[in-house]
């Protein structure tokens, strides 16, 4: 229990490559060699540029100013200081939605999604379980292959893929 609140709590979030990670590494080969293990070692693999968030601060300037809750997704480039732009709301949500904002988004802070109603879930995300209830989650469900999930999956990421190469 120690070791996980540490690593959760103290440490946090580690990224592939991200400076919680070198630490979490560090930490890891000391508590290693501290319980007895033998030849700790970092095993080296080809992964890419790291990431991490040093700030991140968005406010909206008019027609009133609000600082806004808002956290970029992972290797989001930074943008060397503040930047201020119009919105706009472009959906873009297929390939042909391309040729409808080409050449209109320059310049501009896109949101490529329509807001919605923000609306709360109708149940807490976690709940306390009985010892009755405990006892029902003992059957593992042998998992069930999808084809056609995983078709789905992989349209959603070449997708993604390209409507991040036509916003940049």
């Amino acid at each position: 229990m120690l070791t996980a609140e540490h690593l959760a709590d103290v440490i946090g979030p580690r990224m592939t490559n991200s400076p919680a990670m070198r630490t979490a590494e560090t930490w890891t080969q000391a508590k290693f060699t501290e319980w007895g293990l033998k030849n700790v070692h970092k095993e080296g693999f080809d992964f890419g540029r790291g990431w991490s968030i040093v700030s991140s601060s968005v406010k909206m300037l008019t027609p009133r100013p609000i600082q806004l809750t808002a956290i970029p997704i992972a290797w989001t480039p930074g943008t060397n200081g503040p930047i201020a732009a119009p919105v706009i709301v472009a959906p873009i949500s297929r390939v042909r939605d391309f040729d409808k904002w080409r050449g209109k988004l320059s310049g501009k802070i896109v949101m490529v999604t329509l807001p919605n109603t923000g609306s709360e879930p109708g149940e807490a995300p976690f709940q306390r379980y009985t010892g009755e209830e405990l006892g029902k989650l003992d059957q593992y469900q042998q998992p069930t292959y999808n084809p056609e999930a995983a078709d789905r999956r992989l349209k959603r990421l070449d997708f993604a893929k390209k409507l991040d190469a036509f916003l940049k």
